[in-house]
């Protein structure tokens, strides 16, 4: 597919879109086109953070954890919580 079908494509798809999904799309957007492969943030922090930060990360892939997305999901749900 071709760059131009791609982005005609795109725009027909986020036209019908609400504004919370089209906002959500923008922040992806956004985030990738600043993305960057540099660590030089991961290496500016101090071994107990990084630790804290990796233990967590091994939380969530074996199931210890859960992610905040799935956890306030669930709390809604108990709480009968519509927002």
């Amino acid at each position: 597919m071709t760059n131009s079908k791609i982005k005609s494509e795109l725009i027909e798809k986020i036209s019908s879109m609400k504004s919370a999904e089209i906002k959500k799309i923008y922040g992806f957007i956004e985030n990738e086109k600043n993305k960057t492969e540099d660590f030089e943030d991961w290496n500016n922090i101090n071994e107990e953070v990084k630790n804290k930060i990796t233990q967590g990360i091994n939380d969530l892939n074996e199931g210890r954890k859960q992610d905040a997305h799935t956890y306030l999901k669930m709390v809604k749900k108990k709480y009968g919580i519509n927002a």
